[in-house]
């Protein structure tokens, strides 16, 4: 499917718009072979994400390669994110607004100012807790049809540990550490009980990213590519803000979080941070353990070395818990 041209996309603006528009920069700013387009008119900006199918159609196809990138999925379901928060309010929460969309070929967003990442301050902190966890709660469930129910498969924590540890782990003769973290993950799946509720999360706030700092100490989440429904590791996404390194984690907006969570009565099923801990981590670590340039050494990957002397040790985990988190 070929990109769109200049014309087509000051087409698509003009028709979703109710600005005098005089001058139109267009600046493509999609990363890889995506097609994103930011349109600046001098008064305002937009941006344009353009849906381009993928070419690895089959669901064996995607699984031999990279799926969590498959386009036709991805924009599926950022499309389908931006459409339910439009019925949505929030007090807290911020995120673009989706201006116009066809669900076969593109949907414009509005741009929203500011720099990626987020402050560090007790107010900063407050509102991205609180915006945080009413989207987590804010009742958007995935449609079981189309691709939906692959999608909310392949993204939750589980899945994807299990998936990456056979791939680069058993695959490659560590076997050791294939069996080490999937009993881990075994261990903490008995530690943590099911919600009664769906959780929609983000899935990529990893190291704060796709978070915008506006100027005002407010902030928005955007690309919503990544999300789904989970009912156990609920914490991924605040998780995945407040650990900024290894040894350095944001205890004030984890807490934050969850005394939200406990005043607006929210949940009823008692969370383990512990256990939601120890598998964001490996969520979030065990790809980069095989993430290494040049002629590092496996021996030499932090990421790895704290894998397996910390996050598969019960003992020295906790210790790590409770000298960085508890």
């Amino acid at each position: 499917m070929r990109e769109l041209n200049a014309f087509e996309i000051e087409r698509i603006l003009k028709e979703s718009i109710k600005e005098n528009i005089k001058t139109i920069k267009i600046e493509k700013i999609g990363a890889n072979e995506k097609s994103i387009w930011l349109i600046d008119t001098g008064l305002n900006k937009y941006v344009l994400k353009e849906f381009s199918r993928s070419k690895k159609n089959s669901i064996l196809r995607r699984i031999s390669r990279n799926f969590y990138s498959d386009s036709s999925i991805t924009f599926a379901t950022e499309l389908f994110v931006y459409t339910e928060l439009k019925y949505k309010k929030f007090e807290y929460f911020k995120h673009p607004s989706l201006l116009n969309y066809n669900e076969d070929k593109y949907m414009l967003i509005e741009h929203i100012s500011g720099k990626l990442g987020r402050k560090k301050n007790d107010n900063c902190n407050n509102k991205l807790a609180m915006g945080i966890l009413e989207f987590n709660t804010s009742g958007i469930l995935f449609n079981y049809y189309k691709i939906f129910w692959f999608n909310n498969i392949i993204r939750k924590p589980y899945f994807k540990i299990l998936y990456w540890s056979v791939k680069e782990m058993l695959a490659k003769g560590r076997i050791s550490d294939f069996l080490k973290t999937n009993l881990t993950l075994i261990k903490c799946s008995i530690m943590q009980k099911k919600s009664d509720k769906k959780y929609i999360l983000h899935g990529d706030l990893t190291s704060n990213n796709n978070l915008i700092s506006t100027d005002d100490d407010d902030y928005a989440i955007i690309d919503f590519e990544s999300a789904y429904n989970e009912k156990k590791w609920i914490l991924i996404d605040i998780i995945d803000v407040a650990v900024i390194s290894i040894n350095e984690c944001d205890r004030d907006i984890i807490k934050r979080y969850l005394d939200q969570i406990k005043e607006k009565k929210a949940d009823d099923v008692p969370i383990n941070v512990m256990a939601q801990f120890r598998v964001a981590l490996l969520h979030r670590i065990i790809p980069k353990t095989f993430e290494i340039s040049g002629n590092r050494k496996l021996k030499e990957n932090k990421w790895l070395v704290f894998l397996r002397e910390v996050l598969l040790d019960d003992k020295k985990y906790e210790e790590w818990y409770l000298k960085n988190i508890g």
